[in-house]
């Protein structure tokens, strides 16, 4: 991974966790600003999201001076692997209420913290990138009711990796936040303009008007999630893949906790897909799962990251306990639509207990699909005119896609794989263990009967 990636990776951490630092240093204890530290150590030292940094997570306090109208506050951030380390040094000056006028706020408040990236060796580079410009800077208002309401700002930059020879650019990076002492809510929301990845002899990416909404409460009674993250256009041009624009860009998310378990759903959407000028239409998925045990999957993250021998055994345990908590996916859908129709794939799964134990104790799986799945469908459906739309632009396949379209489908017809009604082919698989039921396109059929047909399919060379 490149210096540039990984100093983008480290600023935007650098952001997150400073913003989250300007709400601790809101308590009116020196010990709980401690305390609320070691939350933010115990974050770095566990979440897969910070996994690449394996040799060091760390932040700490590092000075720490009260004064009779304001206090100062400085913090450093540590994230190290085998070819980077990268110190942050921040530093917030709390003016305290009940009129922190010095703030340049006139309205009663606990306090106003105003907060800076400290330039250092380290950071110099990003300094000299932001133009000499102040890299981080917050303004942080807390109520008396509890309330923290604030917004951060990343400079604009201009920054080139010599050794990547690839040139970060971006325009100024706005942060709101806001937490409900009462609710426990906290929202965040970000705004980039523009923002540009370039290596002259390689590719250039272009982002605009990227946005993230985050709206998320960690109080065990009601602990969710939710976000929306839009791009309105992507643009690559790489001497690799030709030139790549995605318009319209989608993601959503939310979960909610049930105790140690996370229930998840999730949707994406590009709205337009054009190649090298050529539109290829729209993409969505949708995925709904249930029973995810965040903390397990945080640890398999992490040790499926290990190169050492002993933790691929670790890993099966882990996997075995993730499964034991009955995880299911109950619904994923990818959907390619265009002018002329839209083809989609659709599955559900949940493990079978045989499988959980196979995991957890080493024990032998037997050939039954029972022994894999308690519960496993498939539905795919292919649409002829969208497809025939999409390889309309290459002469060669255009040509032959009829050919080759017909052959497959009447093979698949003959086993009894798929049903076609002269515009959709379509393929239905389901099982079910517990009501004892496998179906292939409506109709009942047994294992022995499956497994011959893809014996069929392998000779006929059709997998």
């Amino acid at each position: 991974m490149s210096k540039t990636v990984k100093l983008a990776l480290g600023a935007a951490v650098v952001a997150v966790v400073y913003v989250g630092s300007t709400w601790y240093v809101g308590g009116r204890v020196k010990g709980e600003v401690h305390k609320q530290v070691a939350v933010v150590q115990d974050f770095l030292a566990t979440h897969s999201s910070m996994a690449m940094f394996d040799q060091k997570r760390s932040f700490n306090i590092t000075h720490y001076e009260r004064g009779l109208f304001s206090s100062t506050v400085q913090y450093e951030v540590e994230l190290a692997d085998a070819e980077t380390d990268f110190t942050f040094k921040l530093e917030d000056k709390i003016y305290h209420g009940p009129l922190p006028i010095a703030a340049g706020h006139f309205a009663p408040a606990l306090a106003v913290a105003e907060g800076q990236l400290v330039r250092t060796v380290q950071t110099q580079a990003w300094f000299d990138a932001a133009q000499n410009q102040r890299p981080i800077t917050t303004k942080t208002v807390f109520g008396f009711g509890g309330t923290v309401k604030g917004q951060a700002q990343l400079a604009a930059v201009n920054y080139t990796d010599p050794e990547a020879e690839t040139t970060l650019t971006t325009e100024t990076v706005a942060v709101g936040y806001d937490y409900q002492n009462k609710t426990g809510e906290i929202t965040v929301d970000v705004t980039a303009p523009k923002l540009s990845v370039m290596n002259p002899e390689q590719f250039k990416l272009e982002l605009s008007q990227l946005r993230i909404h985050v709206n998320a409460n960690e109080n065990s009674a009601q602990a969710h999630y939710d976000s929306v993250l839009n791009v309105d256009t992507l643009h690559l041009n790489s001497t690799e893949t030709g030139v790549l624009d995605l318009k319209g860009l989608e993601a959503k998310a939310n979960y909610a906790m049930q105790g140690e378990l996370m229930n998840v759903a999730a949707a994406y959407a590009l709205q337009q897909i054009v190649v090298e000028g050529t539109d290829y239409g729209r993409l969505d998925f949708d995925v709904k799962a249930k029973n995810l045990h965040q903390d397990l999957l945080n640890q398999m993250a992490l040790v499926a990251e290990s190169e050492q021998p002993e933790d691929e055994a670790k890993l099966r345990v882990l996997i075995g306990e993730f499964l034991g908590y009955e995880p299911e996916l109950e619904h994923a859908k990818l959907t390619w639509t265009n002018q002329s129709g839209n083809s989609a794939i659709a599955t559900r799964m949940k493990a079978a207990p045989a499988l959980v134990q196979h995991f957890k104790e080493g024990t032998a799986l037997q050939g039954e699909l029972s022994q894999v799945y308690e519960i496993v469908t498939l539905d795919i459906a292919l649409s002829r005119p969208m497809l025939q739309q999409v390889v309309a632009g290459n002469g060669l396949m255009a040509s032959m896609f009829d050919m080759l379209f017909d052959s497959a489908v009447e093979a698949g017809q003959e086993v009894g794989l798929v049903t076609y009604d002269g515009t959709e082919v379509r393929l239905q698989f389901a099982f079910d263990a517990k009501q004892d039921t496998l179906l292939l396109n409506n109709k009942p059929i047994t294992e022995d009967e499956l497994l011959q047909l893809f014996l069929a399919l392998q000779m006929g060379g059709l997998l």
